[in-house]
């Protein structure tokens, strides 16, 4: 029921190849959120692509914050102190976007 009838008697290379190179440190938190989405497509497939974005924005946040850490460690900040200063971002860019919903929904009702 969960593959296509053509898949049932063969060997899915994409997940093989994630299990093999990237370990089961990585493997299983791929696997888990693949069954998430499953179990949520099936129940409301209207939020489909809500979650596309949802898992680009933190794929993306999290490749920001990397470099960022990185850029900051550079330029001579400490960890803990270039952590504290993107912990601080991520919370004042996230307020601010959760005040921007409110305030668009406001003023379109």
């Amino acid at each position: 029921r969960f593959l296509p009838g053509k898949f049932k008697k063969k060997l899915l290379w994409m997940p093989f190849g994630i299990g093999l190179f990237l370990g089961p440190g990585l493997a299983l938190p791929i696997a888990l959120g693949a069954a998430l989405g499953v179990g949520i497509n099936t129940k409301h497939p209207k939020h489909y692509h809500t979650g596309i974005l949802i898992a680009a924005g933190i794929m993306g946040a999290e490749g920001i914050a990397g470099f960022s850490a990185g850029a900051l460690t550079i330029f001579g900040i400490n960890l803990t102190t270039s952590t504290l200063i993107l912990c601080s971002l991520f919370m004042l860019v996230f307020f601010a976007g959760i005040w921007m919903y409110h305030r668009s929904n406001l003023h379109s009702s």
